[in-house]
């Protein structure tokens, strides 16, 4: 998510998708990242474990704004910013 050529190769395979006639898609497992992965730019799983759930989300949906300007399109995720830290009851 953090290596332009990467985003540009996914955002080509979305695009193919829209040819094909889709109108969205659930956009899953964005919400997993290995922490000792390491991003393109360097940072870690660890430290970008949050942002990487929501930029998975916004490349999605940039596909789906150039093909749908007006917003009339589904895309569902369950992706979201989640702590890595346990409630201690």
């Amino acid at each position: 998510m953090t290596n332009p050529a990467a985003v540009e190769w996914f955002k080509g395979y979305a695009r193919k998708a829209l040819d094909m006639g889709m109108s969205g898609w659930m956009c899953d497992f964005g919400e997993w990242l290995p922490y000792d992965a390491v991003m393109y730019d360097g940072s870690t799983g660890a430290t970008a474990h949050n942002l990487y759930t929501t930029r998975w989300h916004a490349i999605n949906r940039e596909v789906l704004d150039e093909k749908f300007p007006d917003g009339d399109y589904a895309l569902l995720t369950r992706s979201g910013i989640h702590s890595s830290r346990r409630s201690r009851r």
